[in-house]
């Protein structure tokens, strides 16, 4: 591949640089910035094509989770319990045989 740079061809710093970026292959030249955005399209194609063949599981949890929220039955006492338990592994204890330990370690 050929790189162009043409500076102080009076046309500007836009049309040096336009040149500057552009790449020549055989009889085409092509721009660094389009072959960019046509780069980033085909992969973002690839993963919308990716996506489209993901399960709905997700979908179907969030909507439970939501259904449960609303009906006021996703917190039960035990989901806080698990929830406090966990959260206090990673506590540091205050104490001078404990100093810098954590409780679930």
């Amino acid at each position: 591949m050929a790189y162009s740079s043409r500076s102080g061809s009076g046309k500007g710093k836009g049309a040096a640089k336009a040149t500057a970026t552009a790449i020549k292959t055989g009889k085409k030249s092509v721009s660094l910035p389009k072959l960019r955005t046509e780069a980033e399209t085909a992969t973002a194609q690839r993963l919308l094509e990716m996506a489209r063949h993901l399960p709905d599981v997700r979908r179907e949890l969030v909507t439970g989770v939501r259904r449960q929220i609303a009906e006021g039955t996703y917190e039960t006492p035990e989901k806080i319990d698990r929830a406090i338990e966990s959260l206090a592994k990673d506590l540091p204890v205050d104490g001078p045989e404990t100093k810098g330990k954590f409780i679930g370690h």
